[in-house]
């Protein structure tokens, strides 16, 4: 992942995480399965895999349908 998707990427996660009132922590946990997601985001150079960002973006976007109901 490059350096401006790793940015694009921690970009969307911050804006969901505003607009549904969530902690870094609780995001990791349940879209990441890891509570230090979002905080190893932010300081990491590499940032995760295509098939992880893929994998937690259809969980983000999962979340907002069933929020919608």
């Amino acid at each position: 992942m490059t350096t401006s998707s790793r940015k694009t990427f921690l970009k969307e996660i911050e804006r969901f995480r505003s607009r549904h009132i969530m902690s870094a922590t609780m995001f990791g946990r349940k879209f990441a399965k890891s509570p230090t997601f979002v905080f190893d985001l932010r300081k990491s150079p590499k940032g995760p895999t295509l098939d992880s960002v893929d994998k937690i973006r259809k969980a983000m976007r999962k979340f907002e349908r069933e929020k919608q109901l």
